[in-house]
């Protein structure tokens, strides 16, 4: 199993990555204070390593991911995903064969 958190912050701002397999929950947080106020991209599918690098020719993802993940988690101080086909559509399991990931960078503010 494999899940990636790396942040990036200032006094009032923080740019939060995290990235998990198939089959696990991205949970996504804030410090104390924080919410999540956007979400910079997100990616569910293959073909990704390290939290948003792609390989551009063996990759695959869902569009819906960014706004799956903005309904879910935008206004909150965390939030939890699963990283499961089931909730990215039917398009996800036709169209990504392999080893998917769900990859999200998102700010809080």
């Amino acid at each position: 199993m494999f899940s990636l958190d790396a942040s990036l912050a200032t006094k009032d701002r923080q740019e939060v990555c995290s990235s998990v397999q198939e089959g696990e929950t991205l949970k996504m947080s804030c410090p104390e204070g924080m919410k999540i106020r956007r979400v910079e991209r997100a990616r569910f599918g293959t073909g990704m390593d390290k939290c948003g690098a792609i390989d551009e020719v063996n990759s695959c993802s869902i569009g819906s991911a960014k706004y799956i993940i903005e309904q879910e988690c935008l206004g909150k101080e965390s939030c939890q995903v699963e990283a499961a086909v089931e909730n990215f559509g039917s398009d996800a399991h036709e169209l990504c064969i392999g080893n998917r990931k769900l990859d999200a960078v998102y700010t809080c503010h």
